[in-house]
């Protein structure tokens, strides 16, 4: 019996010993891997915020480790990546990526692609955006003509472009003064435009959110359309230069009239049909002066007609039973005989007692014929108005005259205006002798 159990001993202790030996080996093995620590992979991140169009330099860049899978197109040391141009801003401790990068061969080393022009704007009325801007965003360009003005008119110029670069005033007293400078990407035409604007105007910018590329039409507005009743409807306005002129200031204690006066563009059908329903019929013949009827039915009629004209001029003349007004607008020719040439309208006023007004309205187109002549066209009307109420006048132009009136006298721009023609429109209101301030636009 004994001499059977002393194998079995041995069998049994030659297999816990290879036993121990197998689970040790593993777990030895398992402990090291557990416990061995991978050296991290070394990437090129920037030092600090980097806006499109930046030049890498090595003071913008640092090592840092990197754990897990590097981003596709990374740089494992500085040199590869210095002197490289930012395409896409890169913000502090970001990988640098080719991605991010201008392609050389594509955009000349300066993020410019072939065909685009990079501008600079001069900011002015935009401070309180120029912290949040930064490279890469899209904004719209506004200009404003006029600033601080009755006459101001603003007008969006350029939709959803690239900012380039933002370059914030130098700190100090002077600081609240200086004008931002934005540079932005578009094409070479809107980058002639946006260089006159800049030049002659103030300009201010909208931001617009990442995901937002819609563009559209948008119209200009004139500061006084702000200031119109809620029913009516913004028109198109389009500020341009009208000269006024009266022979002396009125006296506070005898009263009279003030005029606002609108030049616009129609087209020939608008007005066509604007002047059917005034009058109830077709009409022809020349300068043609009538007005509109007083009260509610006239000024449904005027929102109407403003949603299908363009402001080219506006001004303000005042006048009374002893000085007259005259005002005169568009461009001005020398004429053979020393005159001068374009659209002129003379008022001459008469207030009643009870403040009844008849107004007597003299427009005059003279124009340029032949190298030595000017052609006249003219018509005298008087008119009893009531205070507030407007008068049209229409027909300033020939039919099928060539240019015609609009382009003769305020140039012609992008779109076809061969049929289209002037409209003035004049609103009398009474001013009793007080100074008040009247909007130019229709209440």
């Amino acid at each position: 019996m004994k001499r059977n159990v002393l194998p079995l001993l041995g069998i049994a202790f030659v297999v816990a010993l290879a036993a121990s030996g197998i689970f040790y080996g593993v777990f030895v093995s398992q402990l090291k891997r557990a416990s061995r620590v991978d050296k991290p992979t070394q990437l090129a991140v920037a030092s600090r915020l980097l806006d499109r169009g930046a030049v890498l330099k090595a003071s913008d860049l640092k090592l840092s480790p990197w754990a897990g899978a590097a981003p596709p197109g990374s740089f494992s040391s500085l040199p590869q990546a210095v002197g490289k141009t930012v395409y896409v801003s890169i913000q502090e401790n970001e990988p640098i990526t080719e991605s991010r990068l201008a392609p050389e061969k594509a955009t000349g080393g300066i993020g410019i692609a072939k065909g685009m022009r990079a501008v600079s704007l001069h900011v002015i009325d935009s401070s309180g955006l120029i912290p949040f801007l930064r490279a890469g965003h899209h904004v719209d360009v506004q200009a404003v003509h006029n600033r601080n003005n009755p006459n101001a008119a603003l007008r969006t110029i350029l939709q959803n472009v690239e900012v380039l670069s933002v370059q914030a005033p130098p700190e100090g007293n002077n600081s609240q003064m200086s004008p931002s400078v934005v540079t932005i990407l578009t094409s070479p035409e809107n980058a002639d435009r946006v260089a006159l604007a800049d030049s002659g105007s103030s300009i201010r910018l909208l931001l617009r959110n990442p995901l937002d590329n819609e563009e559209g039409p948008r119209p200009g507005i004139l500061l006084a359309s702000l200031f119109q009743t809620a029913e009516k409807s913004n028109p198109r306005l389009l500020q341009a230069s009208l000269s006024a002129r009266q022979t002396q200031p009125l006296p506070a204690e005898e009263g009279g009239v003030e005029l606002d006066v609108l030049v616009a563009r129609a087209t020939a059908k608008v007005l066509e049909d604007f002047e059917s329903t005034l009058s109830g019929g077709e009409l022809g013949g020349s300068i043609r002066v009538t007005a509109l009827p007083a009260g509610a039915p006239g000024n449904r009629m005027w929102t109407s007609l403003q949603q299908h004209i363009e402001l080219l001029a506006s001004s303000r003349v005042k006048a009374s039973n002893l000085r007259p007004a005259s005002l005169r607008t568009g461009k001005q020719w020398k004429s053979a005989h020393g005159g001068m040439c374009g659209l002129s309208i003379r008022f001459e006023p008469r207030i009643g007692l009870h403040g009844s007004l008849h107004l007597r309205i003299q427009p005059e187109v003279t124009l340029p014929s032949g190298s030595k002549g000017i052609s006249t066209r003219r018509i005298i009307t008087d008119l009893d108005l009531t205070d507030g109420q407007s008068a049209i006048v229409t027909r300033l132009g020939e039919p099928g005259e060539s240019p015609n009136l609009v382009d003769s006298l305020f140039g012609s721009d992008s779109k076809p205006a061969s049929h289209d023609d002037l409209i003035v429109i004049v609103t009398a209101r009474l001013t009793g002798g007080r100074q008040g301030n009247v909007s130019l636009a229709r209440r």
